[in-house]
């Protein structure tokens, strides 16, 4: 996966209590998608967020958000 936005992520202060970045992957197959992640940190200091993937092939989709799904728990 590639990063599209930010750029830079040493930009990103430490006081954010919102982020949201774009991040786009082509697979070996040549199937393209892309994910919209927006995160936010709350008072107490606990963070949630969504992911948003787009992609022509729904297979391709399914088997990215099990992956992220994975990732989180």
């Amino acid at each position: 996966m590639k990063l599209i936005f930010p750029t830079d992520l040493n930009t990103i202060e430490e006081e954010t209590v919102f982020m949201v970045c774009n991040l786009y992957t082509k697979s070996k197959l040549g199937e393209d998608a892309l994910i919209n992640i927006s995160i936010e940190k709350t008072n107490d200091k606990k963070i949630f967020g969504t992911a948003i993937i787009r992609s022509k092939v729904k297979e391709f989709t399914v088997l990215l958000g099990e992956r992220i799904k994975a990732l989180v728990k």
